[in-house]
């Protein structure tokens, strides 16, 4: 009895393949039996080869860290309206008109701010906070 063995090489810009035929007895030789490639165009951009799969990748990671900073910043927004810092929680609830976050930040080492100006200290400071995981608290303690 005699096996077939079949493979496949994929690659970027093509796929070849092979059936090939085991030997019947000891010496002697193996068959070809087909063989074939593919060829096809090259996912890539044209100028400057970058794999459009990188492109479509950064783009999405790019969506989800606007989605999750948008996230943030209401949450903040809805955080301070709900202790009385602000009037209302919309979007542009933390730009008030003639206040500089980067001054009130200052002032507010060696001066009580008024709620409003002390929710927009503590918005731009939430803002501008730097990465946070996304891992929960229980999952990164260690348990030894």
């Amino acid at each position: 009895m005699s096996g077939l063995v079949f493979g496949i090489d994929l690659g970027i810009a093509s796929c070849g393949w092979a059936v090939l035929r085991h030997p019947l007895r000891e010496g002697d030789a193996g068959e070809v039996v087909a063989l074939g490639s593919w060829m096809f165009d090259v996912p890539e951009t044209d100028k400057e080869r970058t794999p459009t799969n990188q492109i479509r990748r950064g783009n999405r990671l790019l969506r989800r860290v606007i989605r999750r900073r948008a996230k943030r910043m209401a949450d903040v927004r809805r955080l301070f309206h709900q202790h009385g810092l602000l009037a209302g929680h919309e979007p542009d609830a933390l730009k008030r008109a003639g206040l500089d976050p980067w001054d009130l930040r200052a002032r507010g080492l060696d001066k009580l701010l008024v709620p409003a100006e002390f929710a927009v200290a503590l918005g731009h400071i939430a803002k501008r906070r730097g990465f946070k995981s996304g891992a929960t608290p229980s999952s990164t303690a260690s348990t030894g």
